[in-house]
């Protein structure tokens, strides 16, 4: 093949690579544009227990796509919403049917939203989130709420109406925050918190009722979805 063909041939071939990329690029941004434009949730709602408590909470949606969800999400049950039908007992109600057996129902109420997080549920590079509406009757009444724990630097962890203590066995204070202050992350086995100042890190092996401990810590903590990166 003679010089200019061959030149010719690896100038076509990089235009052609060039072309590809730049249709990456803006087909990439007109998805992120749709998504953050979006009109309707792309979620699924449901009643779960949080901390033994009825709570509001969507499916995972991912990160990218979470802040117009978010934004949606506050639309829909900002604080005040009253949510119609919301279990709050498997067994509060019985009636005797015709056969005389007794028979237990769901007792349902209509509640008030009192609050709302979000949640990092997986990190990257998968990056999902979610999103969680509390409920008036339930505020505050989970503390003091005090977890044993078994890490090398500090033995309790005292959960209150104002925030979150961390102490040795004597009762020496090792770090704290108010709920203000705390941003929370959940990181596969461990939980991130940050009091602005210095950063916490609680294994979820080292405390007992992890799982209830990491509700209360997003429940009325701060998203922190950076510590999941």
């Amino acid at each position: 093949m003679p010089v200019q063909d061959e030149d010719l041939g690896i100038a076509i071939f990089i235009a052609v690579g060039i072309l590809v990329v730049v249709l990456i690029i803006v087909f990439g941004v007109i998805s992120t544009r749709r998504k953050n434009r979006a009109i309707t949730p792309s979620y699924d709602l449901r009643i779960v227990q949080a901390a033994g408590q009825p709570a509001l909470a969507t499916s995972s949606v991912d990160r990218l796509n979470g802040k117009r969800q978010w934004e949606l999400f506050q639309q829909l049950f900002a604080p005040g919403t009253e949510v119609p039908m919301v279990p709050v007992s498997e067994t509060a109600s019985m009636h005797t049917p015709a056969d005389g057996n007794l028979e237990t129902e769901p007792l349902t109420r209509t509640l008030r939203v009192s609050r709302l997080s979000r949640e990092v549920r997986e990190g990257w590079p998968n990056a999902m989130v979610g999103f969680t509406a509390y409920f008036e009757p339930y505020e505050f009444i989970e503390f003091p709420a005090v977890f044993d724990a078994t890490a090398r630097k500090f033995q309790l962890i005292k959960l209150s109406q104002e925030g979150i203590q961390i102490l040795t066995a004597d009762q020496s204070l090792v770090w704290e925050a108010s709920w203000d202050s705390c941003k929370v992350a959940g990181v596969n086995k461990e939980i991130k918190l940050h009091n602005g100042k210095a950063l916490m890190v609680v294994d979820r092996e080292s405390i007992n009722d992890d799982s209830i401990f990491e509700a209360l810590c997003v429940k009325y903590g701060t998203y922190w979805p950076s510590a999941a990166a």
